[in-house]
């Protein structure tokens, strides 16, 4: 009970180092992949333990530039800033080694992060309606109405301005990210209304209001 009251407070997921300290056989990393890494498979951890033997490194003390060379052979190319980020938000020191449970636990993330992301470029493109890289009152505006939200022109502006952090009067991609992820736009955007818009101006069902 100590021991996992101290991984709680230094957030440390104690699915990331087995029983022992150590890293674990590839037979063990791939018995507990639904909880170390959701969404890797056995060929996953395959090729991790292939690259990682081959380049010489060393499974238990992997550096952050090793971690990103090991994520580009995968075909991945996230940069060193958003590494540490992962391994930040995993509970781990960035400017310490890593082994090779985390790296997949990173992976992992990874994955699911760059979904995400795709998502809401697809949902900013959406609104962008001009392609000029910002989103406008007009556009906010003709986007809600297709959605089936009907909202005034002053409640455009004030939800607009809510998200505008540089003054402009329009929205940026990365204001409108942040504003998505910390939950600003919710009951305005969804999951599932994010995944509907795909490329360009698709047809969005309108809402049965009387339900």
């Amino acid at each position: 009970m100590a021991l996992f009251a101290r991984l709680r407070r230094k957030k440390v997921n104690p699915a990331l180092t087995s029983a022992s300290g150590e890293t674990g056989s590839t037979s063990l990393l791939i018995s507990q992949l639904a909880t170390l890494a959701p969404g890797l498979m056995p060929s996953h951890v395959h090729f991790a333990e292939k690259y990682i033997t081959s380049l010489g490194m060393d499974r238990s003390a992997l550096k952050v530039p090793e971690i990103q060379q090991l994520f580009h052979l995968a075909g991945l190319n996230p940069t060193l800033d958003s590494i540490e980020q992962l391994l930040q938000e995993s509970g781990q020191e960035a400017s310490s080694v890593q082994n090779i449970r985390v790296f997949l636990s990173l992976w992992s993330k990874y994955l699911s992060s760059s979904h995400e992301e795709r998502l809401l470029t697809q949902a900013f493109t959406f609104f962008d309606r001009n392609g000029d890289g910002s989103i406008s009152t007009q556009e906010f505006e003709e986007v809600m109405t297709e959605l089936g939200d009907k909202l005034t022109r002053e409640e455009c502006q004030l939800f607009i301005k809510l998200i505008d952090k540089d003054g402009d009067d329009q929205v940026q991609f990365g204001e409108f990210l942040s504003a998505l992820k910390k939950d600003s736009m919710a009951g305005i955007m969804n999951s599932e209304s994010v995944k509907a818009l795909g490329d360009g101006h698709p047809t969005v069902e309108t809402p049965d209001r009387d339900k």
